[in-house]
């Protein structure tokens, strides 16, 4: 336990994580990170440890993970992908597109809008408020709000009803509960499509 508490202080503190954004993407409450941290921690240590250090790793080989030039399967996974948000944009529903870290998701949607110009495409980060999520919205849609958040909404909400577009949120773990739910009400106010795409976590948040 007290090695894990070492690795853990370590990432946040190197990363600038907060401990609550860590616990939204492995599925944790806050206090149990914090409890990890102290080294206080008496429940499923083996559980836990697995899942941190999951997501350390794979924090870190998104930073050190050079450019390159991809090359494109198109599995199966790809055209169930791709279906799925073409009748979401068909409808002008909800799509959620979820898998593990690394199975290409970012590349299906990069492919989906080469041909969907409308597309508005925004990648949520360990740091992504609701305050963050609106204001990189207004700046995709080249628009300006009063500065508190439920004029933000309405102002991005105002604008998609009579302006075509598609939103896609990458990396949407990250999103707290009332940013998930603040999307819902453009999508659903707007008639707006909306792909969230993200990991099992998101689903699981979606799901309750």
């Amino acid at each position: 336990m007290q090695e894990l508490s070492k690795e853990l202080e370590c990432f946040l503190e190197q990363s600038g994580m907060k401990p609550s954004a860590l616990a939204r993407a492995i599925g944790a409450s806050a206090s149990l990170i914090s409890q990890i941290k102290s080294a206080s921690y008496k429940g499923d240590v083996a559980l836990w440890s697995k899942k941190i250090r999951d997501f350390i790793a794979n924090h870190k080989d998104k930073q050190n993970e050079k450019p390159k030039k991809e090359q494109l399967f198109r599995s199966r996974d790809f055209s169930m992908a791709t279906f799925v948000m073409s009748e979401a944009v068909n409808e002008k529903e909800i799509a959620l597109i979820f898998g593990e870290a690394g199975t290409g998701k970012t590349t299906i949607i990069n492919e989906f809008i080469k041909t969907r110009p409308q597309s508005i495409l925004i990648e949520a980060t360990c740091h992504t408020s609701v305050g963050v999520m609106l204001d990189e919205l207004l700046n995709a849609l080249k628009i300006e709000a009063n500065s508190n958040n439920a004029s933000k909404l309405k102002a991005i909400a105002r604008f998609l009803k009579t302006n075509e577009k598609i939103l896609i949120v990458d990396e949407a773990e990250y999103l707290p509960l009332k940013a998930l739910e603040d999307l819902r009400r453009i999508a659903d106010f707007a008639r707006v499509p909306l792909i969230l795409v993200g990991t099992e976590i998101l689903y699981k948040n979606l799901m309750g």
